[in-house]
């Protein structure tokens, strides 16, 4: 049985009469980019984060960028990151000139929030990104109140995350912005790229709509250095539909956890979910704690099932942060977790016979 990671082409096949009815509904109406469809998803990101503005980008990575510019982080400022996550969680600090201040992980993945505090009070911090990495969203209230009362940025980075909710708590409740990723592997993704900035500021959603493009504003004047981040309007329809798909599919994603975590034992954990928290499993990362990560990952592969590690090297460890020097016994549990980490298959339309089978391939190794 081949299982691959990701399975686009099956998700196509059951939808596509819905999308090529989208595209018809775009190409023929001829406005391909910043076309109603771009407010629309405007619109319902802003709706259900209970959030007053939303603003569409062509990636996340410029999200997060343009969130950072519009609230005023400068070359030099000391801008907190983790050291467990994707690349563009660091990089566009790294763009604006910026310096990243890397923090440990927690056994839950997370950057440690306690680590984040302690440096907020120490150092001169401008500002905290703050990954909910995983599809899990983190109860950020605590961090925002040292953020608020040491005056610093707090932005939610929740690329992995739409859709989860935390008790009371949804993404941008708690921060000065948050920013989402429409990443095709993302569980609304684009056929192709894009990206959304939250915020209640009426300042941050006018600064951002400059920045995406070439800085004109809403009277058609360029009042500052803009970029080209526009979103196509075919892309937002396509975002737009899945969120619709988007519970349904949350829940598919649950009831395999569910299933992959009966099969699990054997120096190998599950990733925990709290009761309150609803995961969305944009990763199903288990741990492989017995130093046997790659032989586990070499066992599914002669079956058939295609795993992915997730991250291979802690953020710090790549080439482009080599000059800041970082001594790697500063996180120890990020260097462990980069060690034990396996991803494995977690997408809807995976059946339930090939749920069975990497549960079984997983057990039969243990």
């Amino acid at each position: 049985m081949k299982i691959p990671f990701m399975r686009l082409d099956r998700q196509y096949a059951l939808h596509k009469n819905e999308i090529l009815s989208i595209c018809d509904n775009v190409f023929s109406h001829g406005k391909v980019l910043q076309g109603k469809e771009v407010e629309s998803l405007e619109n319902k990101l802003s709706e259900i984060h209970r959030a007053k503005h939303s603003v569409a980008v062509n990636s996340g990575t410029d999200a997060l960028y343009f969130a950072l510019l519009s609230l005023g982080v400068l070359p030099g400022d000391k801008v907190i990151v983790p050291s467990l996550s994707f690349i563009a969680s660091a990089s566009p600090v790294e763009r604006i000139g910026a310096i990243p201040v890397f923090v440990d992980s927690t056994l839950q993945y997370h950057s440690d929030i306690d680590q984040i505090i302690n440096r907020i009070k120490k150092d001169d911090i401008k500002c905290v990104i703050f990954v909910h990495l995983y599809g899990e969203l983190v109860d950020l209230s605590s961090l925002y109140e040292e953020c608020k009362k040491y005056n610093v940025i707090l932005i939610e980075d929740g690329a992995q995350a739409l859709g989860s909710v935390n008790g009371d708590y949804i993404l941008g409740d708690n921060s000065d912005a948050a920013t989402l990723s429409f990443d095709p592997m993302k569980i609304a993704g684009a056929y192709g790229s894009g990206g959304a900035v939250i915020t209640k500021s009426d300042f941050i959603q006018e600064e951002i709509v400059k920045l995406r493009y070439h800085g004109r504003d809403v009277n058609r004047h360029y009042i500052n250095l803009g970029y080209n981040s526009q979103m196509s309007s075919l892309q937002a329809a396509i975002i737009e539909f899945k969120i619709k798909k988007m519970t349904h599919w949350t829940n598919k994603r649950i009831n395999i956890s569910k299933k992959y975590e009966s099969y699990i034992s054997g120096g190998m954990i599950a990733p925990k979910e709290n009761n309150n928290i609803t995961h969305v499993y944009h990763k199903y990362a288990i741990r492989c704690t017995e130093n046997n990560r790659d032989e586990i990952k070499s066992h599914l592969s002669r079956l058939g099932i295609q795993t992915m590690i997730h991250y291979e090297k802690p953020i710090y460890a790549e080439p482009m942060f080599a000059s800041y020097k970082l001594d790697k016994n500063q996180f120890p549990v990020t260097e462990k977790l980069t060690n034990e980490l396996l991803s494995l298959p977690i997408y809807p339309e995976l059946l339930d016979e090939e749920v069975d089978f990497v549960g079984v391939s997983l057990s039969k190794f243990s």
